[in-house]
């Protein structure tokens, strides 16, 4: 099966960057999603990054928890594994089987939950959601507000 091109139509109502009382920054379509990630302003916050920085340097840190040109190298060295038609090969079965699940689940409760286990694939415990958010230095956090530093 060929790679299928992204819809990237941007004709979504209303304010495309929104901050919620909770402390999130919601973005709303695919033109403030891309000059968001591709700010190189944008930095990592929420799922737990403050607990990976503390982790000893020896300890290489996954690519969610690097910055500017440390992540974009990692992203050079990685990009091959990611290509349309590598994914497309690969991960279409297992994208359209949790997909299809998913919506079964919307189609019976009205809702769903996308759970992610550390294996990657869909869990089965409410605890192992996680929510990803972004933050820009300096100025609001797009994500989860961080705690401020102690001391």
């Amino acid at each position: 099966m060929a790679a299928r091109k992204i819809d990237r139509n941007d004709t979504v109502s209303g304010c495309p960057v929104a901050h919620d009382g909770d402390g999130v920054w919601r973005l709303r379509g695919y033109s403030a999603g891309r000059a968001l990630l591709r700010s190189t302003d944008t930095v990592q916050a929420g799922m737990n990054v403050e607990g990976i920085e503390k982790m000893p340097k020896r300890i290489r840190r996954p690519v969610l928890y690097r910055d500017g040109e440390e992540h974009r190298e990692h992203r050079r060295q990685t990009a091959r594994y990611f290509t349309p038609r590598r994914v497309d090969a690969a991960y279409r079965a297992l994208m359209e089987r949790i997909a299809d699940e998913q919506l079964d689940r919307l189609r019976r409760h009205g809702c769903a939950t996308c759970r992610v286990s550390r294996a990657g694939g869909p869990g089965r415990r409410a605890g192992r959601r996680r929510r990803a958010g972004t933050s820009r230095r300096p100025g609001p956090v797009a994500g989860r507000a961080a705690p401020a530093p102690a001391g």
